[in-house]
Protein backbone atom coordinates (compact mmCIF):
# COMPACT_ATOMS: atom_id res chain seq x y z
CA UNK A 1 0.00 0.00 0.00
CA UNK A 2 1.50 3.30 -1.12
CA UNK A 3 1.66 6.23 1.28
CA UNK A 4 0.82 9.57 -0.28
CA UNK A 5 3.22 11.91 1.47
CA UNK A 6 3.66 14.51 -1.29
CA UNK A 7 1.49 17.17 -2.88
CA UNK A 8 2.04 18.12 -6.55
CA UNK A 9 0.97 21.45 -8.04
CA UNK A 10 0.81 22.25 -11.78
CA UNK A 11 0.26 25.68 -13.36
CA UNK A 12 -1.30 26.62 -16.70
CA UNK A 13 2.11 27.45 -18.19
CA UNK A 14 3.53 24.01 -17.44
CA UNK A 15 5.35 24.61 -14.13
CA UNK A 16 5.28 21.61 -11.78
CA UNK A 17 6.32 21.51 -8.11
CA UNK A 18 6.47 18.72 -5.52
CA UNK A 19 6.34 19.47 -1.79
CA UNK A 20 6.10 17.29 1.31
CA UNK A 21 2.77 17.22 3.13
CA UNK A 22 4.70 17.52 6.39
CA UNK A 23 5.67 21.08 5.38
CA UNK A 24 2.05 22.22 5.39
CA UNK A 25 0.97 24.12 8.52
CA UNK A 26 -1.49 22.59 10.93
CA UNK A 27 -5.19 23.52 11.23
CA UNK A 28 -5.41 27.30 11.33
CA UNK A 29 -7.67 30.11 10.22
CA UNK A 30 -4.77 31.97 8.64
CA UNK A 31 -3.95 31.62 4.93
CA UNK A 32 -0.65 30.21 3.73
CA UNK A 33 1.15 30.00 0.37
CA UNK A 34 1.10 26.57 -1.26
CA UNK A 35 2.99 27.53 -4.43
CA UNK A 36 4.30 30.72 -5.95
CA UNK A 37 2.54 31.78 -9.17
CA UNK A 38 4.41 33.88 -11.71
CA UNK A 39 2.75 36.91 -13.37
CA UNK A 40 0.54 35.87 -16.30
CA UNK A 41 0.25 32.31 -14.96
CA UNK A 42 -2.39 30.55 -12.84
CA UNK A 43 -2.50 27.49 -10.62
CA UNK A 44 -4.45 24.77 -12.41
CA UNK A 45 -4.23 21.44 -10.51
CA UNK A 46 -3.09 20.04 -7.17
CA UNK A 47 -3.16 16.37 -6.14
CA UNK A 48 -1.52 13.99 -3.68
CA UNK A 49 1.15 11.48 -4.67
CA UNK A 50 3.64 9.03 -3.19
CA UNK A 51 6.53 10.89 -4.85
CA UNK A 52 7.50 7.99 -7.15
CA UNK A 53 4.59 7.80 -9.62
CA UNK A 54 4.42 9.14 -13.16
CA UNK A 55 2.68 12.36 -14.14
CA UNK A 56 0.90 13.11 -17.44
CA UNK A 57 0.34 16.62 -18.82
CA UNK A 58 -1.93 17.49 -21.79
CA UNK A 59 -2.00 20.76 -23.76
CA UNK A 60 -4.66 22.64 -25.74
CA UNK A 61 -2.91 21.91 -29.04
CA UNK A 62 -3.10 18.14 -28.50
CA UNK A 63 0.38 17.49 -27.07
CA UNK A 64 0.88 14.93 -24.29
CA UNK A 65 3.85 14.07 -22.06
CA UNK A 66 4.49 11.46 -19.37
CA UNK A 67 7.48 11.57 -17.01
CA UNK A 68 8.43 10.32 -13.54
CA UNK A 69 8.11 12.37 -10.36
CA UNK A 70 11.70 11.52 -9.54
CA UNK A 71 12.65 14.11 -12.16
CA UNK A 72 11.10 16.79 -9.93
CA UNK A 73 13.02 17.48 -6.72
CA UNK A 74 11.11 18.41 -3.55
CA UNK A 75 10.76 22.17 -3.03
CA UNK A 76 9.51 24.50 -0.36
CA UNK A 77 6.13 26.20 -0.30
CA UNK A 78 7.43 29.55 -1.61
CA UNK A 79 8.95 28.02 -4.78
CA UNK A 80 7.23 28.23 -8.19
CA UNK A 81 8.42 24.88 -9.57
CA UNK A 82 10.18 23.65 -12.67
CA UNK A 83 9.10 23.30 -16.30
CA UNK A 84 7.29 20.07 -17.07
CA UNK A 85 6.74 20.46 -20.84
CA UNK A 86 7.92 22.83 -23.59
CA UNK A 87 5.03 24.96 -24.82
CA UNK A 88 4.74 27.10 -27.93
CA UNK A 89 3.66 30.71 -27.58
CA UNK A 90 -0.09 30.12 -27.96
CA UNK A 91 -0.33 26.81 -26.10
CA UNK A 92 -1.22 26.03 -22.46
CA UNK A 93 -2.06 23.06 -20.28
CA UNK A 94 -5.66 21.76 -20.10
CA UNK A 95 -5.09 18.91 -17.62
CA UNK A 96 -2.72 17.03 -15.32
CA UNK A 97 -3.05 13.72 -13.46
CA UNK A 98 -1.15 10.81 -11.91
CA UNK A 99 -0.52 8.02 -14.40
CA UNK A 100 -2.52 4.79 -13.99
CA UNK A 101 -1.77 1.71 -16.15
CA UNK A 102 -5.44 0.62 -16.54
CA UNK A 103 -6.88 4.11 -17.07
CA UNK A 104 -8.11 5.80 -20.26
CA UNK A 105 -7.83 9.42 -21.35
CA UNK A 106 -10.73 11.32 -22.94
CA UNK A 107 -9.86 14.54 -24.80
CA UNK A 108 -12.83 16.77 -25.80
CA UNK A 109 -12.62 19.74 -28.18
CA UNK A 110 -14.67 22.93 -28.06
CA UNK A 111 -17.13 21.68 -30.72
CA UNK A 112 -17.96 18.45 -28.81
CA UNK A 113 -15.71 16.04 -30.73
CA UNK A 114 -12.98 14.06 -28.98
CA UNK A 115 -10.60 11.13 -28.68
CA UNK A 116 -10.23 8.24 -26.27
CA UNK A 117 -6.67 6.99 -25.69
CA UNK A 118 -5.54 4.10 -23.47
CA UNK A 119 -2.64 4.49 -21.05
CA UNK A 120 -0.63 2.01 -23.07
CA UNK A 121 -0.43 4.64 -25.84
CA UNK A 122 1.52 7.02 -23.57
CA UNK A 123 5.26 6.25 -23.52
CA UNK A 124 7.46 7.59 -20.72
CA UNK A 125 9.80 10.47 -21.54
CA UNK A 126 12.06 12.83 -19.69
CA UNK A 127 10.83 16.01 -18.03
CA UNK A 128 10.68 19.24 -20.02
CA UNK A 129 10.22 17.72 -23.46
CA UNK A 130 7.78 18.58 -26.23
CA UNK A 131 5.89 15.34 -25.68
CA UNK A 132 3.93 13.30 -28.25
CA UNK A 133 1.05 14.25 -30.53
CA UNK A 134 -2.09 12.78 -28.99
CA UNK A 135 -4.54 14.38 -31.46
CA UNK A 136 -4.85 17.17 -34.00
CA UNK A 137 -7.58 19.55 -32.76
CA UNK A 138 -6.79 22.53 -35.02
CA UNK A 139 -10.01 22.14 -37.04
CA UNK A 140 -12.18 21.72 -33.90
CA UNK A 141 -11.16 24.81 -31.91
CA UNK A 142 -8.54 23.17 -29.68
CA UNK A 143 -8.87 20.76 -26.74
CA UNK A 144 -11.15 22.20 -24.06
CA UNK A 145 -10.52 19.62 -21.32
CA UNK A 146 -9.68 16.04 -20.53
CA UNK A 147 -11.05 13.25 -18.30
CA UNK A 148 -8.69 10.55 -16.99
CA UNK A 149 -9.67 7.39 -15.12
CA UNK A 150 -11.24 3.97 -15.57
CA UNK A 151 -13.54 3.55 -18.60
CA UNK A 152 -16.70 3.91 -16.49
CA UNK A 153 -15.57 7.22 -14.95
CA UNK A 154 -17.84 10.19 -15.58
CA UNK A 155 -17.63 13.97 -15.49
CA UNK A 156 -19.38 17.23 -16.37
CA UNK A 157 -18.95 19.01 -19.69
CA UNK A 158 -19.33 22.74 -19.04
CA UNK A 159 -20.76 24.76 -21.94
CA UNK A 160 -20.57 28.49 -22.54
CA UNK A 161 -24.32 29.07 -23.13
CA UNK A 162 -26.09 25.82 -22.13
CA UNK A 163 -26.30 23.82 -18.95
CA UNK A 164 -23.58 21.30 -18.11
CA UNK A 165 -23.90 17.79 -19.51
CA UNK A 166 -22.77 14.46 -18.06
CA UNK A 167 -20.24 12.44 -20.06
CA UNK A 168 -18.49 9.09 -19.59
CA UNK A 169 -15.08 8.00 -20.83
CA UNK A 170 -16.51 4.89 -22.51
CA UNK A 171 -19.06 7.02 -24.38
CA UNK A 172 -16.86 6.72 -27.47
CA UNK A 173 -14.67 3.75 -28.52
CA UNK A 174 -10.94 3.75 -27.78
CA UNK A 175 -8.52 4.43 -30.60
CA UNK A 176 -4.90 5.09 -31.36
CA UNK A 177 -3.14 8.43 -31.18
CA UNK A 178 -3.81 10.88 -34.05
CA UNK A 179 -6.92 8.91 -35.08
CA UNK A 180 -10.13 10.49 -36.39
CA UNK A 181 -12.17 12.46 -33.88
CA UNK A 182 -15.57 11.11 -32.74
CA UNK A 183 -18.62 13.02 -31.54
CA UNK A 184 -18.87 13.08 -27.76
CA UNK A 185 -21.64 15.68 -27.45
CA UNK A 186 -23.78 17.49 -30.02
CA UNK A 187 -23.09 21.20 -29.42
CA UNK A 188 -25.46 23.81 -30.84
CA UNK A 189 -24.23 26.45 -33.24
CA UNK A 190 -22.76 29.40 -31.37
CA UNK A 191 -22.05 27.35 -28.22
CA UNK A 192 -18.82 25.63 -27.17
CA UNK A 193 -17.31 23.39 -24.48
CA UNK A 194 -15.23 25.37 -21.96
CA UNK A 195 -13.94 22.75 -19.49
CA UNK A 196 -14.49 19.32 -17.91
CA UNK A 197 -14.90 18.45 -14.23
CA UNK A 198 -14.22 14.86 -13.12
CA UNK A 199 -16.79 13.12 -10.90
CA UNK A 200 -15.03 9.81 -10.38
CA UNK A 201 -11.40 9.10 -9.54
CA UNK A 202 -11.70 5.93 -11.61
CA UNK A 203 -8.65 3.67 -11.47
CA UNK A 204 -7.41 5.19 -8.20
CA UNK A 205 -10.38 3.82 -6.31
CA UNK A 206 -9.99 0.38 -4.75
CA UNK A 207 -13.15 -1.70 -4.60
CA UNK A 208 -13.63 -3.43 -1.22
CA UNK A 209 -13.33 -7.19 -1.22
CA UNK A 210 -16.05 -9.34 0.33
CA UNK A 211 -19.54 -10.64 -0.34
CA UNK A 212 -21.83 -8.33 -2.32
CA UNK A 213 -24.36 -6.37 -0.28
CA UNK A 214 -27.74 -8.02 0.08
CA UNK A 215 -30.74 -6.26 -1.37
CA UNK A 216 -33.78 -5.72 0.76
CA UNK A 217 -36.98 -7.23 -0.59
CA UNK A 218 -39.82 -4.95 -1.51
CA UNK A 219 -42.23 -4.53 1.38
CA UNK A 220 -39.82 -5.89 4.01
CA UNK A 221 -39.57 -3.98 7.24
CA UNK A 222 -36.46 -1.92 7.78
CA UNK A 223 -34.72 -2.66 11.03
CA UNK A 224 -33.87 0.57 12.75
CA UNK A 225 -30.96 0.70 15.19
CA UNK A 226 -32.01 0.69 18.83
CA UNK A 227 -30.28 3.20 20.99
CA UNK A 228 -29.37 1.81 24.40
CA UNK A 229 -27.61 3.41 27.32
CA UNK A 230 -25.17 0.84 28.64
CA UNK A 231 -22.88 1.53 31.57
CA UNK A 232 -19.60 -0.37 31.80
CA UNK A 233 -19.92 -0.43 35.60
CA UNK A 234 -23.38 -0.74 37.22
CA UNK A 235 -24.22 2.23 39.40
CA UNK A 236 -25.03 1.41 43.06
CA UNK A 237 -28.75 1.19 43.73
CA UNK A 238 -29.74 1.63 40.06
CA UNK A 239 -30.26 -2.05 39.27
CA UNK A 240 -32.06 -2.70 42.59
CA UNK A 241 -34.55 0.10 41.92
CA UNK A 242 -35.17 -1.23 38.41
CA UNK A 243 -35.82 -4.75 39.76
CA UNK A 244 -38.30 -3.45 42.31
CA UNK A 245 -40.21 -1.50 39.64
CA UNK A 246 -40.38 -4.61 37.46
CA UNK A 247 -41.68 -6.74 40.34
CA UNK A 248 -44.38 -4.19 41.15
CA UNK A 249 -45.50 -4.16 37.51
CA UNK A 250 -45.65 -7.98 37.21
CA UNK A 251 -47.19 -8.96 40.61
CA UNK A 252 -50.99 -8.70 41.10
CA UNK A 253 -52.63 -7.35 44.20
CA UNK A 254 -54.98 -9.91 45.98
CA UNK A 255 -58.67 -9.06 45.83
CA UNK A 256 -60.41 -8.31 49.14
CA UNK A 257 -63.13 -10.62 50.50
CA UNK A 258 -65.71 -7.86 50.34
CA UNK A 259 -65.10 -7.43 46.63
CA UNK A 260 -65.56 -11.17 45.93
CA UNK A 261 -69.15 -11.85 44.80
CA UNK A 262 -70.36 -15.48 44.91
CA UNK A 263 -71.68 -16.66 41.60
CA UNK A 264 -74.99 -18.67 41.58
CA UNK A 265 -74.67 -22.37 40.91
CA UNK A 266 -76.35 -24.22 38.04
CA UNK A 267 -79.15 -25.64 40.25
CA UNK A 268 -80.02 -22.24 41.66
CA UNK A 269 -80.24 -20.78 38.15
CA UNK A 270 -82.64 -23.59 37.07
CA UNK A 271 -84.94 -23.20 40.11
CA UNK A 272 -85.11 -19.45 39.55
CA UNK A 273 -86.09 -20.03 35.92
CA UNK A 274 -88.90 -22.54 36.80
CA UNK A 275 -90.70 -20.18 39.18
CA UNK A 276 -93.73 -18.55 37.43
CA UNK A 277 -93.97 -14.83 37.25
CA UNK A 278 -96.47 -13.25 39.70
CA UNK A 279 -99.85 -12.50 38.16
CA UNK A 280 -102.11 -9.58 38.79
CA UNK A 281 -105.03 -10.10 41.21
CA UNK A 282 -108.38 -10.75 39.61
CA UNK A 283 -110.93 -8.03 39.97
CA UNK A 284 -114.35 -9.79 40.26
CA UNK A 285 -116.47 -7.07 41.64
CA UNK A 286 -119.86 -6.28 40.19
CA UNK A 287 -121.78 -3.12 40.68
CA UNK A 288 -125.56 -2.89 40.42
CA UNK A 289 -127.03 0.49 39.74
CA UNK A 290 -130.79 0.77 40.11
CA UNK A 291 -133.27 3.49 40.45
CA UNK A 292 -134.29 4.30 44.04
CA UNK A 293 -137.96 4.20 43.11
CA UNK A 294 -138.52 1.26 40.76
CA UNK A 295 -136.47 -1.88 39.98
CA UNK A 296 -136.84 -3.01 36.45
CA UNK A 297 -137.35 -6.59 35.41
CA UNK A 298 -133.92 -6.61 33.80
CA UNK A 299 -132.34 -5.40 37.02
CA UNK A 300 -134.26 -8.01 39.05
CA UNK A 301 -133.17 -10.80 36.74
CA UNK A 302 -129.57 -9.69 36.88
CA UNK A 303 -129.67 -9.37 40.67
CA UNK A 304 -131.20 -12.84 41.08
CA UNK A 305 -128.63 -14.33 38.70
CA UNK A 306 -125.77 -12.78 40.59
CA UNK A 307 -127.06 -14.08 43.94
CA UNK A 308 -127.58 -17.64 42.73
CA UNK A 309 -124.39 -17.95 40.65
CA UNK A 310 -122.01 -16.20 43.04
CA UNK A 311 -119.68 -18.84 44.57
CA UNK A 312 -118.54 -19.07 48.14
CA UNK A 313 -115.72 -16.87 49.37
CA UNK A 314 -113.26 -19.80 49.47
CA UNK A 315 -114.18 -20.92 45.95
CA UNK A 316 -113.96 -17.35 44.69
CA UNK A 317 -110.41 -17.07 45.95
CA UNK A 318 -109.48 -20.28 44.09
CA UNK A 319 -111.03 -18.97 40.89
CA UNK A 320 -109.15 -15.71 41.35
CA UNK A 321 -105.84 -17.56 41.57
CA UNK A 322 -106.60 -19.95 38.68
CA UNK A 323 -108.53 -17.89 36.10
CA UNK A 324 -107.17 -14.86 34.35
CA UNK A 325 -108.45 -11.38 35.17
CA UNK A 326 -111.91 -10.51 33.69
CA UNK A 327 -113.56 -7.20 32.94
CA UNK A 328 -115.92 -5.40 35.34
CA UNK A 329 -119.69 -5.26 34.63
CA UNK A 330 -121.34 -1.87 34.93
CA UNK A 331 -125.17 -1.60 35.12
CA UNK A 332 -126.91 1.62 34.22
CA UNK A 333 -130.32 2.97 35.11
CA UNK A 334 -133.41 1.63 33.14
CA UNK A 335 -134.44 3.38 29.98
CA UNK A 336 -137.69 5.49 29.81
CA UNK A 337 -139.47 2.64 27.95
CA UNK A 338 -138.87 0.25 30.84
CA UNK A 339 -140.13 2.84 33.28
CA UNK A 340 -143.42 3.18 31.37
CA UNK A 341 -144.00 -0.57 31.41
CA UNK A 342 -143.40 -0.78 35.08
CA UNK A 343 -146.14 1.80 35.81
CA UNK A 344 -148.88 -0.10 33.94
CA UNK A 345 -151.21 -2.12 36.26
CA UNK A 346 -150.97 -5.85 36.07
CA UNK A 347 -153.83 -7.97 34.71
CA UNK A 348 -154.27 -9.65 38.10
Amino acid sequence: MCIRDSIVTVSRKGLIKKSGISELPGPSAQLFTLAKVNPGDALGWAFESDGKADVILATRNGMLIRFSEDDVRPMGLIAAGVNGIKLVSDDELIGAAVYQPAAHLLLVCANGRGWRIASSEMPRQGRYGQGIIACRPEKFGGVAGFLYGKPSASGYLHLAQSVSKTVRIDQIPAGRRQSAAKEVLAVRQGDRVTSITALDLGAEEVEPKGPPPTRRKRGAAVEEPVETDEFPVPLPGLLDAADEDQKKATTRKPRSKAAVVAKPTTGERKSAAEKPAPRAKRINETKTISSPDVKTRRGQAAASKSTTASPAPAARSRQTAAKPASTCLLYTSPSPRDRTRSRMPSSA
